[in-house]
């Protein structure tokens, strides 16, 4: 499934960071040195929502419990601080293709969302 993130004009003008959410999934699109990576905004570890949380070259930082994972491939950086290390998994990315000027996240067919809201 392809999701439409936006324009690379618009990421930028929203700060480099765009939050694309529907009843069907929650993506976050970052751009870092002209490249546009996209996550899932849901925090593998407790479910929190990562569009506010820190980026730093390709380092996101979950706002609730400080993991760390890398936008480009999800790995873990950096357990959170606090709850079960034993719980963090790498976070969920998707490659990003464009038509024209438009970006998508390609997404997996049938991809089980973990909601926790």
């Amino acid at each position: 499934m392809k999701v439409k993130l936006g324009t690379r004009e618009e990421i930028t003008v929203a700060g480099g960071r765009i939050r694309v959410r529907s009843s069907e999934y929650d993506i976050l699109a970052v751009e870092i040195e002209g490249e546009v990576y996209a996550v899932e905004n849901l925090c593998s570890h407790a479910g929190v929502s990562m569009h506010n949380g820190r980026l730093r070259d390709f380092t996101l930082t979950c706002p609730s419990h400080l993991a760390q994972f890398d936008v480009r491939d999800g790995a873990v950086r950096r357990e959170p601080l606090e709850g079960d290390p034993e719980n963090v998994c790498p976070q969920r990315v998707f490659p990003v293709t464009s038509d024209g000027e438009l970006l998508f996240a390609e997404v997996p067919d049938g991809m089980d969302w973990k909601w926790f809201d």
